[in-house]
């Protein structure tokens, strides 16, 4: 018995609100910010089109309180000029702290021979810290 192809996606949605402080008129820049709200984990299961089924169904869901910090420093590489726009090499980092979260691994779904599911979430720390480089645009 041939049985439909199974895919998954998991992701993390969050919202947050807060202040952000920057400091300093010229060239250079630093910047602070505090922020709360939460987050949202999930872990999807679709079946393919052989089955004509089209089910897709979520093996496991999680909201979260979350709070962030981060900071940076914003590197103009371009003075404003006469239409009030300038741009900024923005570095920075940032942790966002989730706290205990239930979510389901790509490990933690196997097929079993009779083609029913076995899933195992797993709970624990769900906190994420991320370095970011990019380019920050100001209109004025």
């Amino acid at each position: 018995m041939l049985y439909p192809v199974v895919t998954t996606k998991s992701y993390v949605s969050t919202l947050r609100i807060g202040p952000q402080l920057a400091i300093g008129s010229g060239p250079i820049r630093l910047y602070a910010f505090v922020a709360g709200g939460f987050s949202y984990f999930s872990t999807d299961l679709d079946l393919d089109e052989g089955c004509s089924c089209g089910v897709t169904t979520t093996l496991n869901d999680d909201f979260t309180w979350a709070t962030e910090v981060g900071g940076g420093v914003r590197i103009a590489i371009r003075t404003p000029g006469a239409t009030g726009r300038g741009l900024s090499l923005d570095l920075g980092a940032r942790t966002l702290h989730n706290g205990q979260a239930t979510y389901v691994t790509a490990a933690g779904i196997t097929q079993n021979s009779d083609g029913s599911f076995t899933v195992r979430p797993i709970r624990s720390d769900a906190n994420l810290l991320v370095f970011q480089v990019g380019f920050s645009a100001q209109l004025r």
